[in-house]
């Protein structure tokens, strides 16, 4: 019988609870106007059936639209129309324009327009005659914007003068035709360009226990008021936190504190996410909301799961991307409620690195008995198929989690400072990570990875050559090390093992020896691995370039040199012609 041994160690542990605090809100100026594109429908539809253009114009809530050229007739549909919250277009075929209501300016200065918008399609203005144009109408008087011709964005920003004018109008004209081709505005605002005092709110500490915690909150304005400033306060859930109704800001001072308390219940429900929300009544200063965590104190023991299995990628022969992860267990069937997959990753150029970029709440599910596979609804090669979810794994560094009581949402920054050290762990327990890079050190601010940091045992797996990996698993032969599969470049990887055994079998047991130390001098072509245990039996000592995937164990050439030291270890010195660029694994085979 044989014994192995492996280079390597994996531990995870639970961590104490550290909660996510969220701000909200900005100085922002008086608006004067807002596009309303919240009712659907609205607008016009055409085609070479039976669907007849409407009438021009078309009236929105406070918006119109005309076209001088009617859309020409052919097999797809022309739309312009509210969809969605937005108002978008596609194949127009002719010249349109969409035109605000008349707003008011009567009494103002400096106006900001702004809006936002989009092109749809690939190489959406096709011909010499297409284009999208932006203008404004100042007492009737018409200032164009540069004509775009570009795809890509569509915002509009503009400071104008509007001293003495007294009716201001928005718009925008298009010609657009191609199928898929087109554009969508998500908002249009004009405001008066003076910017509200606001309100900032600081929370001491961030998160409050549910049985007796408290938080001091303290409401601090940029700018004094006049007279006492009466204040709105509320939370969007009773049944976990209570605040005053109102907390008062004396006339010409800056700060008043409050606080918010937690409500005990019985339910075990993890810790919950709170809005509070500070407003002023008048309408003088702009409101202001925070989020806070209120924790539970009713016992939760998060099942025993690890990460087993996960896919980021594979290639355009196979239906989808092939993503998938899966969990395993020692307990049979066991609930996942309230465990969380998350995927950090890097955000906007802004953000940089730490940013959530997925978050896959499991509650609800259970192990399908020692195992749990979540994939893609097109997958096409996943044997065991237990929740089917669209996944966004991107092919760039990440970092996966396995947590309980995930607080934070998408998007949110948890390294804010780009170090390489999360700033917030919003989750209860930590119960497995693994981070997957393209290079060996990840530099950048928008690369950082975070296994290691949470936990010097957790993996960084990768690169596979300059690339990220595709597809990782846990050896079958030693759990505690990560393998990584290939990128299906000719067909499904015998190493994609999902619901089942990863190849190797079970991890072998060995609890009589232990490394002390390992250093190689690749110059010299020597190494020196330190040991306890070995005793009496006969070892071999083995190396593979790549754990064994293609690269074979192979005994040492030699073998190696014993001596022991005065602690009770063993040196074993042995050697090799290690290079300077590969990789090389080690293991001692136990030969009894």
């Amino acid at each position: 019988m044989k014994k192995t041994f492996k280079l390597s160690l994996m531990t995870s542990n639970a961590r104490s609870p550290l909660f996510l605090m969220f701000l909200c809100g900005v100085a922002h100026a008086a608006d004067l106007y807002n596009a309303d594109f919240s009712v659907a429908g609205i607008g016009a539809t055409h085609d070479s059936g039976a669907d007849i253009l409407e009438t021009s114009p078309i009236n929105g809530g406070n918006w119109s639209m005309s076209w001088i050229d009617a859309p020409a007739t052919d097999g797809s549909t022309n739309r312009f129309i509210t969809e969605d919250g937005l108002l978008v277009s596609e194949d127009w075929g002719g010249e349109a324009s969409f035109e605000t209501d008349d707003i008011s300016v009567t009494g103002e200065t400096t106006i900001k327009i702004e809006a936002l918008g989009a092109t749809r399609g690939t190489a959406t203005f096709n011909s010499a005659a297409e284009g999208f144009t932006w203008y404004y109408l100042l007492d009737g008087v018409r200032t164009d914007a540069a004509t775009i011709t570009n795809d890509g964005s569509l915002d509009y920003s503009v400071e104008i003068d509007a001293s003495g004018a007294s009716t201001l109008v928005v718009g925008f004209t298009f010609n657009v035709n191609g199928a898929g081709d087109g554009f969508e505005i998500s908002s249009v605002q004009v405001n008066d360009g003076v910017p509200t005092p606001e309100i900032s709110l600081a929370l001491d500490p961030p998160s409050i226990s549910e049985n007796g915690g408290a938080s001091t909150v303290t409401v601090t304005l940029s700018a004094p008021p006049a007279g006492d400033l009466v204040l709105d306060l509320a939370v969007d859930d009773l049944s976990e936190a209570s605040v005053p109704t109102t907390a008062t800001i004396s006339g010409g001072a800056l700060s008043t504190t409050f606080q918010i308390t937690g409500q005990n219940d019985a339910d075990s429900d993890g810790p919950q996410v709170v809005n509070l929300t500070v407003s002023d009544p008048g309408g003088l200063y702009a409101d202001r909301s925070q989020t806070f965590v209120v924790t539970d104190d009713e016992a939760f023991n998060p099942p025993n799961v690890i990460l087993n299995e996960i896919r980021i990628n594979t290639n355009s022969t196979f239906t989808g991307d092939g993503e998938y992860f899966e969990l395993r267990s020692s307990q049979p069937n066991a609930s996942l409620d309230r465990v969380f997959l998350v995927a950090i990753g890097d955000g906007t150029a802004a953000q940089g690195s730490g940013v959530v970029e997925e978050i896959i709440d499991l509650t609800g599910q259970t192990m399908n008995g020692n195992f749990f596979v979540a994939s893609d609804p097109e997958q096409n090669f996943v044997l065991t198929q237990d929740l089917s979810v669209a996944l966004n794994f991107e092919d760039d560094n990440v970092t996966f989690l396995l947590v309980s009581d995930f607080a934070a949402v998408l998007g949110d920054d948890l390294d804010a400072d780009d170090d390489g050290t999360l700033d917030l762990e919003p989750w209860g327990s930590l119960l497995d990570a693994v981070s997957l890079v393209s290079s060996e050190a990840p530099t950048g601010t928008d690369e950082l990875v975070y296994a290691g940091t949470l936990d010097p045992a957790e993996p960084v797996v990768g690169p596979d050559s300059t690339f990220i990996p595709a597809h990782i698993y846990r050896s079958g032969e030693n759990p505690a090390i990560w393998l990584i599969g290939t990128f299906f470049a000719d067909g499904i990887d015998v190493a994609d093992t999902p619901g089942a055994d990863n190849s190797g079998g079970d991890p072998p047991v060995s609890d009589d020896l232990e490394v002390v130390s390992f250093a190689v001098d690749a110059n010299a072509g020597t190494g020196v691995l330190t040991v306890n245990g070995l005793g009496a039996k006969i070892w071999v000592l083995q190396s593979s370039g790549d754990l064994n995937q293609v690269d074979s164990w192979v005994n040492v050439v030699g073998g190696f040199a014993e001596s022991d030291n005065p602690d009770g270890s063993t040196n074993l010195t042995f050697s090799d012609s290690f290079g300077t660029t590969i990789k090389r694994f080690y293991r001692l085979i136990e030969q009894l």
